[in-house]
């Protein structure tokens, strides 16, 4: 297998198009980039690295509302539907790699039987698609 140095791409910058930030991390040496998710917009800027000669190594999936697929309700169905969506997104890119959060904060933990059935239809349709998910170690 061969190694590959890859970046955080976040392209935050107020004055640096996302053009611009990749030219810089080409220019820096990067191999590659992994980045947040875009909803909508994540096959363009594939292409837009791919263009660059860059590898996009992963997205990182929104992770702010992570408790709630263990925790009964609509919320948790809606934030596993909508990383499902990242998932898919990522798939059409072909970006092979979305890290999840599976938990954030100490305060909201608890494994629960429903946010193990809510994960495994995640990693049930990103096995479908050929996507790894790789579930962030936090906390």
């Amino acid at each position: 297998m061969e190694r590959k140095i890859c970046i955080n791409l976040n392209p935050g910058f107020k004055d640096v198009s996302f053009s611009a930030c990749l030219d810089a991390i080409k220019d820096a040496g990067f191999d590659g980039v992994f980045t947040g998710w875009t909803p909508g917009d994540m096959v363009r800027r594939a292409e837009i690295v791919r263009g660059k000669g860059l590898y996009f190594q992963s997205v990182h999936a929104p992770f702010t509302k992570a408790h709630l697929p263990w925790e009964n309700g609509n919320k948790g169905e809606e934030e596993i539907d909508s990383l499902i969506e990242c998932i898919r997104e990522c798939a059409e890119a072909k970006i092979p790699i979305v890290v999840v959060h599976p938990i954030i904060g100490m305060d909201r933990h608890k494994p629960t039987d429903l946010g193990i059935e809510r994960f495994r239809r995640l990693v049930t349709e990103a096995e479908k698609l050929g996507i790894t998910v790789a579930f962030e170690n936090v906390e």
